[in-house]
């Protein structure tokens, strides 16, 4: 019988380091990766951190935004989970308008703005009690409500149409409206509370809508739970 002595395992001299400067040789190489990928951006990134604009726009839950340049101001707006609208310059965090515009959290904020009008800047909420609303950006005035959905409205979107008779009922710019009652709606932007269109089907609740097609052959186009 032989008996043959174990073999001393080998000592493991730099693994932690060898792995130490592959983790830093990686490291390196995304950050080149990352630095040519911004160079060959045509327009710089620009990352906005002021404390003025979060802050004020932060001050409760906020569960959706929007921004939009005009007369030369970059304006934000912020929907809150307690139902309040602000609309803020991007720049200084100045509060343009301040408003608890809805009972139940805001769900979406658009701006909204005739193409052929430079200065007629609306601001559209959608809202879980029910409604959607329309302000006046410079005045902060509620100037519409669309109130016929009988549960959360999720979405909307707003849209230009051609067809006549949409155009001599409402206007040719119109909001499109998806709600948990498993409807979407039309409205018109330019009169209060103007239901042209209301579309069943669903069987759960909208998730998103959108217009598209074109002029005098629009479609609006609609997703569900279902």
């Amino acid at each position: 019988i032989r008996v043959a002595a174990a073999a001393a395992p080998r000592p493991v001299h730099g693994r932690p380091e060898a792995r130490t400067v592959r983790r830093r040789r990686r490291a390196r190489a995304r950050a080149v990766r990352r630095e040519t990928m911004l160079r060959k951006e045509d327009t710089p990134i620009q990352v906005l951190r002021n404390p003025a604009v979060s802050g004020a726009a932060s001050e409760h839950g906020v569960a959706c935004v929007a921004t939009i340049d005009y007369q030369g101001k970059r304006l934000v707006a912020t929907g809150t989970t307690d139902g309040v609208l602000r609309v803020l310059d991007g720049a200084t965090g100045k509060s343009w308008f301040h408003e608890q515009a809805h009972e139940a959290k805001i769900g979406g904020v658009a701006f909204e703005r005739d193409p052929k009008s430079a200065h007629d800047l609306k601001i559209v909420t959608c809202a879980n009690d029910s409604r959607s609303l329309v302000f006046d950006v410079d005045s902060g005035e509620e100037v519409s409500s669309m109130s016929y959905h009988q549960g959360a409205v999720l979405c909307m979107a707003a849209g230009t149409v051609a067809r006549a008779s949409l155009v001599d009922a409402g206007g040719r710019r119109l909001l499109a409206t998806g709600s948990n009652d498993a409807t979407a709606k039309l409205w018109s932007l330019s009169a209060d509370n103007l239901c042209l269109r209301s579309y069943e089907g669903h069987t759960a609740a909208v998730t998103s809508v959108n217009f598209a097609g074109e002029a005098n052959h629009e479609v609006l186009i609609t997703t569900s739970m279902d």
